[in-house]
């Protein structure tokens, strides 16, 4: 089922606003456009996309990202940019780490305002390496000149911060 309805609402620049809905589960549509923004799940969508899952009591997979590659260094990838200028202001990427089977790094990365580098990595074996995208150890802190730091701070308690090795 498909239904498109315009509403006047003074409230609006315009006057008014056009709604697209299809399909509907429990009397709730599978996918609403509304005022410039996408509800799937939802008629009234609070963000330009909001995805709404209804199971109680689970984890819904609400939105994949598929690549149809198989080959190291491929992948799919989450993209922030600002400033409506397109530029890169941080990336979330899962990154396949070995041909045609399911190892994958998930990769973040951020811009310092002259380029975008890999600040953390979680790769398939998981380790986790900040400053570097290949940790040697299950926590891999790394840094490129001066000396890397590691800080432990306890806030409002009088007790200091404890690293205990075992």
């Amino acid at each position: 089922k498909i239904e498109i309805d315009f509403f006047n609402d003074d409230s609006r620049p315009g006057g008014g606003y056009g709604m697209i809905q299809v399909g509907k589960t429990n009397n709730t549509p599978e996918l609403s456009i509304m005022a410039a923004a996408v509800g799937i799940g939802t008629n009234n969508p609070t963000g330009k996309l909001q995805i709404r899952t209804t199971s109680n009591g689970s984890v819904d997979e609400a939105l994949t990202l598929d690549t149809s590659q198989t080959s190291v260094g491929s992948g799919t990838m989450i993209r922030f940019t600002g400033n409506n200028r397109g530029f890169v202001g941080a990336n979330i990427k899962a990154v396949i780490q070995a041909n045609s089977q399911e190892k994958t790094s998930l990769l973040f990365d951020v811009n310092n305002g002259s380029s975008t580098n890999t600040v953390l990595a979680i790769d398939h074996t998981q380790k986790v390496g900040i400053g570097t995208t290949g940790p040697d150890g299950q926590l891999d802190v790394v840094k490129d000149g001066g000396l890397a730091k590691l800080r432990v701070k306890s806030i409002g308690s009088g007790d200091d911060g404890i690293i205990d090795v075992e």
